[in-house]
């Protein structure tokens, strides 16, 4: 059945014309369900059609749609379940035409059922992977981009097992390549499509529905995510923020927000989405080095629909800066000539990373001889908040004040750190 919905503002028609359209479209409806009740299916048919004309010169969709249902009933109950099927797709179109791209689905499934329920399924299949395409397209005119690609992948699966011909039905081709303009995003490869839609033999309300994909899929490709990091060199252990921008030619604002995040990072606070509805902002901790992923996730929305958006970054983290201190637990002591004395040297890492290759020298003069302990000690690492303590015995020879110094050196994870060596200075003054 070929339905065509005339807009109201076109159709010149007085308030008598139109009662008495209505009366007619009432009487035949009417006519029809006694007609059904008689089990006359033939000739009820005849009347639900005449008052689905009716209702549709009428622009009265709900009241048409109501008929469909009846007129489907009919088919099935004389075992028609092609003529049933064709029907509920009408029906189907007829919710397209008023936008109900989700409410659509309901009849399109019905219409599936239908065509199963037929002996030789096989001859059936290229009409129900036109509907299967349909429902793939309902859901992507409302931005239900995951749905739509999991229904299509999985019921073109289940249905053109052993089918040589698929190929030749257009709307499923068409479907197949929008979808994968989720992942493609080509802007070329979309007009081309738009510009080929004409030769589709597709109802009304279908050709409504591929326009609202045409529609979000140009938005979606379109826009874009941009995210800036307030630091330039971020290392393992590091709080930074990142401020996030909706990037698009469009009325599209930011509805909600998630973030994905790769294990070396942890989320510090939740996402906050600013007053102007493009940007938004958060904050992580690195935690280990490595190259890691930030992935935000938006849903983005105009006044028509919404759709999912999301971007990937990389971002690299270099090994955390050691800060090594070098403590004594004295600065000046005294002593008496040739009496042992000790010092104990500690070496600690205050930072957020590894230091490597720690070199400790104790250097004294000729007054000073070092009794316990070798002047030069190495740790091969020593890890963030830990220490290490090294304890040395010494006696002065000569009456006076003298100096002991110790030096510390070391190296970080990232060859490309350089840190100053470490000195620290004890004097000591021998009396006799």
């Amino acid at each position: 059945m070929d339905i065509s919905i005339t807009d109201s503002n076109d159709l010149e028609m007085d308030s008598k014309k139109k009662e008495k359209i209505l009366k007619k479209s009432i009487k035949s409806y009417s006519k029809a369900e006694k007609l059904v009740f008689k089990r006359k299916f033939n000739k009820a048919e005849k009347h639900f059609q005449k008052a689905f004309n009716n209702f549709i010169k009428l622009n009265d969709k709900k009241r048409a749609e109501k008929v469909l249902r009846k007129l489907a009933e009919c088919f099935l109950i004389e075992g028609q379940y092609q003529n049933a099927a064709s029907t509920m797709r009408d029906a189907a179109n007829l919710r397209l035409i008023d936008n109900k791209f989700i409410n659509a689905i309901e009849q399109y499934q019905s219409a599936i059922e239908l065509f199963l329920k037929l002996g030789d399924a096989n001859v059936y299949r290229p009409k129900i992977l036109e509907l299967v395409s349909l429902i793939s397209l309902c859901y992507l005119a409302v931005g239900n981009f995951e749905k739509s690609m999991d229904y299509l992948k999985r019921n073109i699966r289940k249905y053109s097992e052993k089918m040589k011909n698929k190929s030749k039905i257009k709307i499923l081709k068409n479907a197949i390549k929008l979808n994968n303009l989720i992942i493609k995003r080509d802007n070329q490869e979309l007009q081309e499509l738009k510009s080929n839609s004409a030769r589709l033999s597709i109802r009304e309300g279908e050709e409504k529905l591929l326009q609202e994909v045409y529609n979000i899929l140009k938005v979606y490709i379109n826009s874009d995510i941009i995210l800036k990091i307030d630091e330039t060199d971020i290392r393992a252990g590091d709080d930074f923020e990142v401020f996030g921008t909706l990037d698009t030619p469009e009325n599209v604002t930011i509805d909600s927000l998630d973030i994905a995040l790769d294990h070396g990072f942890e989320l510090l606070d939740e996402p906050t989405i600013l007053d102007n509805k493009k940007d938004f902002k958060f904050s992580l901790k690195s935690k280990i080095l490595g190259e890691f992923r930030i992935t935000p996730k938006l849903i983005c929305k105009t006044k028509k629909y919404s759709f999912p958006l999301s971007s990937k970054k990389i971002i690299e983290i270099k090994a955390g800066y050691p800060i090594v201190q070098l403590i004594t637990d004295m600065e000046s002591l005294t002593g008496k000539i040739d009496k042992p004395f000790s010092l104990n040297f500690i070496i600690k890492n205050v930072g957020r990373g590894e230091a490597m290759n720690l070199k400790l020298t104790i250097e004294t003069p000729p007054a000073i001889k070092l009794l316990e302990g070798t002047p030069n000690k190495q740790l091969h690492s020593l890890n963030p908040q830990n220490e290490f303590s090294f304890i040395y015995r010494f006696a002065g020879t000569i009456i006076g004040k003298h100096k002991i110094t110790a030096k510390l050196s070391y190296e970080g994870s990232n060859l490309s750190d350089e840190f100053p060596d470490i000195q620290k200075e004890v004097y000591v003054e021998i009396f006799q």
